[in-house]
């Protein structure tokens, strides 16, 4: 008996060690609440972060609480796996797009008719989503200016629905 016990636990961790299939290709399940990037070199770590879905868009709002900055992604239509080309977007009614507030309270875009870049859904069910970004945003105001933004990431766990 106590070999047969002995064989059933090794059996049970040798399938949880070796059965990771998952719907997502990487593997990049979510893993908390968080969104986190580089704006112009100036590390953005989020203290709050959210994900929200109405109207077949995904927008998922990293903010650092106590300031006006805030990171805030919108997808379109959402679907796992899917890299969108944010510069190729030219139907207004497609609202995939990044905006950024910085510190000195300056928005900044990239979108439709507005800056460059990819985000990626890597990850994505009715309740989470994981992905990561990398975009030139246009500055929003009178005049020129553009931030860069890289190596976004973000991850969140519990997506309201309207």
């Amino acid at each position: 008996m106590k070999a047969l016990t002995n064989q059933i636990i090794i059996l049970l961790i040798s399938t949880s060690l070796f059965n990771c299939s998952s719907n997502n290709p990487d593997n990049l399940n979510p893993d908390g609440d968080y969104l986190t990037c580089d704006i112009s070199n100036n590390s953005f770590n989020a203290t709050y972060t959210a994900g929200a879905y109405a109207v077949n868009t995904l927008a998922i709002t990293g903010m650092i609480l106590g300031t006006d900055e805030f990171v805030n992604i919108t997808i379109y239509n959402p679907v796992e796996g899917t890299t969108y080309n944010l510069e190729s977007i030219t139907n207004e009614v497609n609202t995939t797009s990044i905006t950024v507030s910085t510190a000195t309270d300056e928005y900044y875009t990239a979108g439709y008719e507005y800056g460059s870049g990819t985000i990626t859904l890597s990850y994505y069910d009715s309740n989470s989503a994981v992905g990561n970004f990398d975009v030139i945003a246009d500055y929003e105001g009178i005049g020129d200016g553009s931030v860069s933004i890289t190596d976004g990431e973000f991850s969140v766990t519990s997506i309201i629905k309207y």
